[in-house]
């Protein structure tokens, strides 16, 4: 499988896949100065790489202390 099958829409908005070792696979966004997450390659599902996707942009989107107004 490959990046863009794993990370489905998710891949053209900026993240990114990177196998580090035999056993731990990093997902990055925008960059890779950007790592935010690292898996074992032994336990991660599509489904929880793509929900790690979407809470970091949703993140992003609603920071910590923000008031919407």
């Amino acid at each position: 499988m490959n990046d863009g099958e794993i990370l489905g829409d998710y891949a053209d908005q900026g993240f990114s896949l990177e196998e580090d070792g035999d056993a731990t696979l990093l997902l990055y966004y925008k960059d890779k100065d950007k790592e935010i997450a690292t898996f074992s390659q032994l336990s991660p599902t599509t489904h929880q790489i793509r929900e790690t996707c979407r809470r970091y942009l949703a993140g992003l989107n609603n920071p910590v202390g923000a008031v919407e107004l």
